[in-house]
């Protein structure tokens, strides 16, 4: 995977990610439409103060990866794909 590629799926996650937390976006999720963002079976029982967080917690999580793989590139998703 390009670096251009890798931002560019950062760029598209932190869009998402602050539309969900800043922009209204958990209050339109909320309920059966979040397990299509965070997959988990309980999420659609979620308040929209818990949807923000999760998608803190994603964002978070996410960036740290970013990173990672923005330096080492052998860490980015197809070598974790092509190595299982």
């Amino acid at each position: 995977m390009s670096t251009g590629l890798w931002i560019l799926i950062y760029i598209l996650h932190c869009i998402l990610t602050k539309w969900i937390i800043s922009w209204g976006g958990a209050a339109y999720i909320q309920g059966w439409k979040t397990w299509f963002f965070f997959s988990s079976s309980q999420s659609e029982e979620w308040s929209k103060d818990q949807v923000i967080m999760m998608a803190w917690f994603f964002w978070i999580g996410f960036s740290i990866l970013f990173l990672i793989g923005l330096f080492n590139p052998e860490f980015r998703f197809y070598k974790l794909k092509n190595s299982l």
